[in-house]
């Protein structure tokens, strides 16, 4: 469901609506990998992470945004760890429709200290990717001249379920 932007009347803008429908054509061709989705919820605890946890939002992007590398720096990549091997990394959230505004994608402002705000990125296509969760490293950036959507750079978080 496409956000709530109030879009004007310009060439762009106007263009929206289509650019959208052509995102969707590349999701029913399979080009696009991840559902990504929008979370947000509160713990009832003293902390984060204490307690229960109260989703307040959890909801998926649409059309399904491209999800890239930043110019293939700070790629998710394996940070060894005993035993084990931890994913890492940065990536970028490309072609996010202009129909949502700033504040639908960077989540409240200033953050309740019992609330997070972070991105789920499930495979859609089932190549049985794990479920990844990512945070916004950076303001959102409403690219309006090469590919009429915003742009979130994501940095690789550990989220407690």
């Amino acid at each position: 469901m496409p956000g709530s932007a109030v879009l004007g009347i310009n060439l762009v803008d106007r263009l929206q609506p289509l650019a959208d429908r052509m995102r969707q054509l590349e999701d029913r061709f399979g080009l696009r990998q991840f559902d990504v989705y929008r979370v947000h919820r509160r713990w009832t605890g003293v902390e984060r992470g204490d307690g229960n946890v109260v989703v307040l939002l959890d909801n998926l992007l649409d059309p399904r945004p491209l999800v890239s590398a930043p110019n293939n720096q700070g790629a998710p990549h394996y940070e060894l760890a005993p035993g084990s091997k931890l994913d890492e990394g940065e990536i970028l959230l490309e072609q996010v429709s202009l129909t949502y505004t700033e504040a639908e994608l960077t989540g409240p402002a200033p953050m309740p200290p019992l609330e997070e705000w972070f991105f789920r990125l499930v495979d859609a296509r089932g190549q049985d990717i794990p479920t990844r969760y990512y945070v916004l490293n950076g303001p959102p950036r409403a690219d309006r001249l090469k590919t009429m959507g915003w742009v979130l750079q994501l940095q690789r978080a550990r989220i407690a379920e």
